[in-house]
């Protein structure tokens, strides 16, 4: 068993301060240099009565469990990294960053190791929040065609734990470092222009990734170079791709574009059209489904058999998950109230407006915003 030491306190209930919540939130999302320029904005359109300081956004942004499913691991806007025992409901203080803003946090695939990413840096702990490395993140790059955003960065561990892949400085760099150590391995320059997002293959060698000049490309992690590029037609610049679990397909889709779907043996392809776009897509463990959340509807595909097998109507979410047993599928986002789904009887179930939500592995509990409950099947 783990033993963690710092102050204890509990995560549901916490007393929120409202007013830096909000611009935290607008800084993780359009770059801290557009903060003044969202609170203006919203001092126009909010009253006096219901104004910026009551606005009611959660602290809490990112959570990710062990992989005993024993501890939940959390950090947000509070700067604060904590990590919470399910069975007692207590947890500990592990870690402050060097800044308040917490994007990510991430447990290692194989338990050994803490990540957290904030605004400035990306810190990779062990498991009581004692540092490896700190990587101290360039200055953000912006667009000429998107003045105001500016690039996130993108993190992978790899399946089983032992590298971590970073990118997203808002050029082509991808950087690849050893878990463990802390080492840097390798990194990739030759991608000419901005890496949006980054997948690993589940042989742990080899590195997906997605880039603005419209390219999706194949990275040999252990030799250190390219080792397949294919050319995406899509109508926006960045492009999100994720490999699926079984390790033969690829899907993609670009800012509010149609999704698309390869197969990485025979080369083919398939478009699934979306009406309004795509927001977020997610495998099934297996492989053989894809769940692909578009504004108003989500639909799941048999990738093997080619056909849409469910079709759900959804409101004001933005990402999509399957649950480990690939039962379930779940959509949710800070705007509105989470939605559960069995893809297999199509019966449905709502929770809470959730920032982050996450299955435990042993499907025992469910962690939605900043509560833990058992997770009861239906």
């Amino acid at each position: 068993m783990i033993a963690f030491k710092g102050s204890a306190a509990g995560l549901v209930g916490r007393e929120r301060d409202a007013n830096r919540s909000l611009v935290a939130v607008y800084a993780n999302v359009f770059g801290k240099r557009t903060v003044l320029l969202a609170c203006a904005v919203a001092v126009l359109v909010v009253t006096a009565e219901s104004g910026c300081a009551e606005a009611p956004w959660p602290q809490l942004k990112s959570i990710s469990w062990s992989p005993d499913s024993k501890y939940l691991l959390s950090g947000g806007y509070d700067g604060e990294v904590r990590v919470q025992e399910v069975t007692t409901g207590e947890s500990t203080i592990v870690y402050r960053p060097r800044t308040q803003f917490i994007n990510t946090v991430q447990w290692s695939p194989d338990g050994q190791r803490l990540l957290v990413v904030t605004d400035q840096t990306v810190e990779l702990l062990d498991t009581h929040g004692k540092e490896i490395v700190v990587i101290v993140v360039s200055p953000p790059l912006q667009r000429e065609s998107f003045p105001i955003f500016e690039f996130q960065i993108s993190t992978a561990f790899s399946p089983m734990g032992e590298r971590l892949a970073l990118a997203g400085w808002g050029d082509g760099r991808v950087q690849i470092v050893d878990a463990r150590s802390g080492r840097t391995e390798h990194v990739f320059e030759d991608i000419p222009e901005a890496v949006s997002s980054i997948s690993w293959a589940p042989n742990g060698k080899q590195l997906v990734v997605g880039a603005w000049d419209q390219t999706v490309r194949i990275l040999d992690v252990e030799a250190g170079k390219e080792a397949n590029r294919m050319e995406v037609a899509l109508s926006s610049g960045w492009v999100e791709v994720e490999v699926s679990p079984d390790g033969k397909r690829l899907a993609w889709h670009g800012y509010h574009t149609d999704a698309w779907l390869r197969d990485i043996e025979k080369g083919s392809e398939r478009q699934i059209a979306v009406e309004g776009g795509t927001q977020s897509v997610a495998w099934s463990p297996d492989g053989r489904r894809i769940a692909v959340l578009g504004l108003e509807t989500l639909r799941v595909w048999n990738v093997d058999a080619g056909v849409q097998e469910k079709s759900l109507e959804v409101n004001r979410v933005d990402q999509v998950l399957w649950s480990p047993d690939g039962q379930y599928v779940a959509a949710f986002s800070m705007f509105g109230r989470a939605t559960l789904w069995n893809v297999r009887t199509g019966t449905r179930r709502t929770l809470p407006q959730a920032v982050s939500l996450a299955f435990s592995p042993d499907m025992r509990f469910i962690a939605s915003g900043e509560q833990v409950k058992p997770f009861s099947r239906f």
